[in-house]
């Protein structure tokens, strides 16, 4: 049942990055302040310590604060990229770029090989995350910003699941879980203590309650994203549960071609022929990738 796991879990990755888009760009316009609460609440986690927690060797801890701090690392820099750039942009280029660095990070620290079966199914992915990707409306596809941006987030969120796979190999999933967001929680102390994010951090004025429930209901979408694709990861290939990040960019466009009829001010997505043309290829991949993980 990994895929299907994994698949709710990018579906809720997807609607919380179209909910941090509105919300960086209106509510929380600083990524420094975003990232510090997005990790101060994950905090929460420590709750699960009551029901499976024991203390690790010094090695396996230090695989889970890295996984941790490579995650936060991870969160500023999308965050930063998505505050400067339309989701259309950010989230195909991150899905796109994202499982080749997890599978170069997979090869070189856990010797995973993809084998000829799934790397078939890989190479479908990925076709489907870059057709679903494809931008008809004339406008540049390359920004020396945006691409460093998007590498980095991409290169840390692979190094959080490489290390948190390790850290799977060798406790429960709940107590390697609760270790990795301890990470999470130093990096954003390690961002309070930088002098010009702590005094952003203190003058940002507190949002109005509705902004701080959205938040809040949005961390709670987030949390439960990161818990479904982790999930998957203790049970499966790093690299194929990071490529099944190109549904991802499916459930974001269905979401915000949803929205942007919704809400007339919401960004559009391009419905244009060629482009619904490419999308329609792209989801035809993801549908028989799907095939294949579930049914062959």
């Amino acid at each position: 049942m990994w895929p299907a796991i994994a698949l709710v879990g990018y579906f809720c990755a997807a609607l919380s990055k179209i909910i941090d888009k509105g919300l960086l760009t209106g509510t929380i316009p600083d990524p420094r302040v975003y990232t510090f609460w997005t990790g101060v609440l994950s905090s929460f986690v420590v709750i699960f310590a009551f029901y499976d927690f024991s203390i690790l060797s010094p090695q396996i801890a230090g695989y889970a604060l890295v996984s941790g701090l490579a995650f936060g690392a991870s969160l500023f820099c999308f965050y930063s990229a998505l505050r400067r750039f339309e989701v259309s942009r950010v989230v195909p280029l991150f899905v796109g770029i994202a499982p080749f660095t997890t599978i170069a990070l997979s090869a070189e620290i856990l010797g995973e090989q993809v084998g000829a079966w799934n790397a078939g199914v890989f190479a479908l992915l990925i076709v489907g995350g870059v057709l679903l990707a494809w931008e008809g409306r004339g406008q540049a596809l390359f920004s020396a910003l945006l691409g460093g941006l998007t590498f980095a987030a991409a290169l840390g969120l692979s190094t959080h699941f490489v290390f948190a796979r390790l850290v799977f190999n060798h406790t429960s999933f709940i107590n390697g879980l609760v270790w990795t967001r301890l990470g999470l929680i130093l990096f954003a102390l390690l961002l309070f203590l930088i002098p010009s994010a702590r005094r952003i951090i203190r003058t940002t004025k507190t949002p109005a309650p509705r902004g701080v429930a959205l938040f809040g209901i949005n961390k709670i979408v987030g949390a439960v994203a990161l818990f479904l694709i982790n999930l998957a990861l203790a049970h499966a290939s790093v690299s194929l549960v990071h490529a099944l990040g190109s549904f991802e960019y499916l459930f974001a466009f269905l979401l915000a071609g949803i929205l942007s009829r919704v809400l007339p001010e919401y960004e559009a997505e391009d419905f244009s022929r060629g482009a619904l043309m490419a999308k329609m290829g792209g989801i035809a991949a993801l549908g028989l990738a799907s095939y294949l993980l579930f049914f062959a």
